[in-house]
């Protein structure tokens, strides 16, 4: 009989804990989705407007502007929470960072896996080839790269 140490006894506890959560999490959305539908039949032709929501990858971009260090998903699914008052499961959060960062939005740090936004380059900065300046994560990106070892490199299209 193989006795389960206490720090795997943990690990275990602490993944069945997040798949639960995982679980609740979307749950939850689903009654704010439903409460939502019945608000909207209640609802009279002289109500404002419904807002459009944010989407994830905006949220995000959001959250990571004013949290200029970058975080940890763990940490953008609070921040998410504290900023737009809703929940986002960890495993509707994923693809969206990985779009971003194929995006050319995010990156992740070496050294401590964070997030955070990719810095802008102003015009003319001779390591991108100054052929644009990056003003927006939103904005299409062409840059030039200049290669070391003299051979040369298409445009790349991040969008």
């Amino acid at each position: 009989m193989e006795s389960t140490s206490f720090r795997d006894f943990l690990e275990i506890r602490e993944k069945e804990i997040r798949d639960l959560r995982s679980q609740l999490l979307v749950e939850l959305r689903e009654i704010k989705t439903a409460k939502m539908a019945i608000q909207n039949n209640d609802s009279t032709e002289d109500s404002e407007p419904v807002k459009p929501k944010k989407t994830i990858k905006d949220m995000v971009q959001d959250v990571l502007k004013e949290h200029g260090d970058g975080g940890s998903a763990d940490q953008i699914i609070e921040w998410i929470a504290k900023s737009f008052k809703t929940d986002i499961a960890r495993s509707s959060l994923s693809p969206q960072l990985s779009r971003l960062k194929s995006e050319g939005v995010l990156t992740t740090g070496p050294a401590d896996g964070f997030w955070r936004l990719r810095r802008m380059v102003p015009r003319g900065n001779s390591a991108f080839g100054g052929e644009e300046n990056i003003s927006s994560p939103d904005a299409r990106i062409k840059v030039r790269r200049r290669p070391v070892g003299g051979y040369r490199q298409n445009i790349e299209d991040f969008e």
